[in-house]
């Protein structure tokens, strides 16, 4: 499983949602991040339907969504458990 995580500079809640990535690959789960101002970012939103920032999806290893928090910000134990399920 992965986590992607979605942001932007200009946003507020984005840097905590940055933060429970690191705490996450500190604990050697697999985190992406995906600027959606870059043009893969953009790419990437795109095929996940975010529209709007932080954003959290959890993907297989085929890249299928399992979960996801589209403009919220989980708690670090709420995605925690996600990712182990």
């Amino acid at each position: 499983m992965n986590l992607k995580i979605f942001t932007q500079d200009n946003c507020p809640n984005c840097p905590p949602a940055k933060e429970i990535g690191k705490q996450l690959e500190d604990e050697g789960f697999k985190i992406s991040y995906h600027d959606i101002r870059s043009l893969e970012g953009l790419s990437e939103a795109t095929f996940h339907d975010i529209m709007a920032t932080p954003s959290m999806v959890i993907v297989n290893d085929d890249d299928k969504e399992v979960h996801s928090w589209r403009s919220d910000l989980p708690s670090l134990d709420e995605v925690k458990a996600k990712l182990a399920d």
